[in-house]
């Protein structure tokens, strides 16, 4: 009677540490449902951002701000470095639920559906503002393919500035510039996420000429906002030989830029930030990976080398069991960290 309330025992440990085991790797991952949203009270119970629309005042609402509609006077391109879109969609009257997206997961710009509209806050409108009249945060020269988008780092103030307040100028036919674009000064806003076209840099012979769209009348533009080439004359600042060099140096230095596309539920479900995720699952394994075996593996060394009870060697599988799962529980820091 005594032996088979021993082996019961025995049995009744081993099952333990393979729900132990089974815990650990539950641990391993973690689902969006499973996330405390620390009461947040701008998302949902999965961590979602919650938007509502206000059509009376064409205004979002989310994240404790609200963003107000937003006409550029300017065509801005949207050139950040990730496009962030939201998991909750907006119900606005005019178009039904439709996305979000911005340049980051708190941005202070918002786009509804695809160009459908911008949402600022009041940072955001400033950024913007300073953008479309002409005082960039940042600049950058890009490229003019229609296939693939190539660009600089930021460039420094004071080539741009060489550019805008130059004194050469030249006045040449708008027809001879249309197959001579070499690429185009953008100035960005200061979130970096938007850029607009403040010039063109044009080569004609052996020459490099500058024009500055942001100074020119609406003749110069077709219906799109883009410069046009179809008659006239227009007036451009002549490069000289250091601007030459410089502008040879920065085109050649232009790399290949893509969007990177993020989901919020992606960002969700991957669970809390990486270093929390982190300390969490190495607590857990910790304690159910070697505090709970420990004891049995001490217990049942103990138990086969009794003397009492008769040297049971059945108990020596429960050690390798407790040193096998301690085992698997290094192994799976190893891998998940």
């Amino acid at each position: 009677m005594k032996k088979n309330v021993q082996r019961l025992l025995f049995a009744f440990l081993c099952v333990s540490l393979l729900v132990s085991a089974l815990t650990v790797g539950a641990l391993a991952a973690f689902e969006g449902d499973e996330l405390d949203p620390d009461n947040d009270p701008y998302r949902d119970d999965s961590g979602h951002v919650h938007w509502y629309y206000n059509s009376e005042t064409d205004t979002i609402r989310g994240l404790g701000k609200e963003y107000v509609y937003y006409e550029p006077t300017q065509n801005l391109l949207y050139d950040a470095q990730k496009r962030y879109y939201f998991e909750n969609e907006v119900w606005v009257p005019s178009g039904g639920e439709m996305p979000l997206y911005g340049y980051s997961d708190n941005p202070e710009i918002l786009e509804l559906g695809y160009w459908d509209g911008l949402y600022v806050t009041e940072a955001g409108r400033v950024s913007l503002d300073a953008l479309c009249n002409g005082n960039a945060a940042t600049y950058r020269l890009r490229s003019n393919s229609a296939y693939y988008t190539e660009r600089t780092e930021p460039i420094e103030h004071d080539f741009v500035q060489s550019l805008t307040a130059g004194t050469n100028k030249k006045t040449v036919e708008v027809t001879a510039l249309k197959n001579a674009l070499v690429c185009y000064l953008y100035g960005y806003d200061g979130t970096d996420a938007y850029g607009c076209a403040y010039g063109g840099i044009y080569q004609l012979d052996t020459e490099y000429y500058y024009i500055h769209y942001l100074t020119l009348g609406n003749q110069y533009f077709d219906a799109d906002g883009n410069f046009s080439y179809r008659s006239g004359t227009v007036e451009a600042v002549v490069l000289d030989e250091a601007q030459a060099e410089r502008l040879t140096t920065l085109n050649a230095a232009m790399d290949t830029h893509v969007v990177e596309s993020v989901w919020e539920d992606d960002e969700t479900r991957s669970g809390m930030d990486r270093t929390s995720a982190a300390i969490v699952f190495v607590m857990s394994v910790g304690f159910l990976g070697f505090l709970v075996p420990l004891p049995l593996l001490i217990v049942s060394i103990c138990m086969a080398k009794s003397r009492y009870r008769g040297y049971p060697k059945y108990w020596y599988l429960l050690t390798a069991v407790s040193a096998a799962w301690m085992v698997v529980a290094v192994l799976l820091l190893i891998v998940v960290l």
